[in-house]
């Protein structure tokens, strides 16, 4: 791997880890197209991190807010989810909706990675979700705030979530259009999705930090570590800005546009062989 390689990579990571196009797929597609070796596992520690950091610092204050109100709501013994302030129950729902990522990330992760990285089940999984997406955008009635979610709506979403460790489906594409299912807003279906996000990439990054111990026996340097962290960190940053003034005024048709097209272009890559 080289300096080129690295910064190519963070740049789709950023992107694609917020935009709903899915991450994996793109990361699988990239390097064949382009004729790299699948980057080594030590590289996923710098593009997790990264993306990881640009959400906590985007919703810095929320995320402030968040940990605050939830963890004195919890210290006060209020056991019961009514009893929670609006900022605490917010925090508890995300950590519900964390769960079945975190379940299915522990006991299945190893198994995905090695049985689901084959282009026609991403190019499949592009356009499923990317049927869905549409369906949400334009059938679901899409109208409530923050306030409206509830346990099992953010057990749904989350739910959602892990169905995104399958290369193809798209994390953010997965939890905007089950918000948007669960009656959210777009806006706020995705604010949800980020701040949900949040703890799964970062979790993601700490579980792998490992790794990094083989980096140079993988041909992964300092400075390609470097440059994919700082990469899809800053263009992540961009990318939840851009999607969040998106979503406020325009439907996911794009996207969705955008990933039959990625479809098709993974399908005539198999054909090509």
């Amino acid at each position: 791997m080289d300096v080129v390689q690295a910064a190519v990579l963070g740049l789709l990571q950023g992107l694609t880890e917020f935009l709903p196009v899915s991450s994996s797929g793109h990361l699988v597609l990239v390097p064949r197209l382009l004729g790299w070796r699948e980057h080594p596992l030590s590289f996923d520690v710098a593009l997790h991190l990264g993306t990881a950091l640009a959400v906590l610092l985007y919703f810095r204050r929320e995320v402030r807010c968040l940990i605050h109100r939830g963890l004195a709501d919890l210290v006060g013994y209020r056991w019961r989810l009514s009893a929670y302030s609006p900022v605490g129950r917010l925090a508890l729902l995300i950590v519900l909706g964390c769960l079945p990522a975190v379940a299915v990330g522990g006991l299945f992760n190893d198994w995905i990675e090695a049985h689901t990285r084959q282009a026609w089940l991403v190019a499949l999984l592009l356009v499923v979700v990317g049927v869905v997406m549409l369906l949400a955008d334009r059938r679901a009635p899409h109208s409530r705030s923050m306030e409206a979610l509830d346990p099992a709506r953010a057990l749904f979403i989350g739910v959602a979530q892990a169905l995104a460790l399958l290369p193809g489906v798209s994390r953010s594409g997965a939890t905007i259009a089950a918000g948007m299912f669960a009656g959210l807003s777009r806006e706020t279906a995705a604010r949800f999705s980020f701040l949900l996000a949040a703890p799964v990439i970062l979790g993601a990054g700490v579980k792998e930090l490992p790794n990094l111990r083989h980096a140079a026996a993988q041909g992964v340097g300092a400075a390609e570590l470097a440059v994919g962290f700082v990469v899809s960190f800053v263009v992540g940053l961009v990318a939840i800005h851009v999607l969040l003034r998106y979503v406020a005024r325009r439907p996911l048709t794009a996207f969705v546009l955008y990933r039959f097209a990625l479809a098709a272009l993974v399908l005539v890559v198999l054909w090509r062989g």
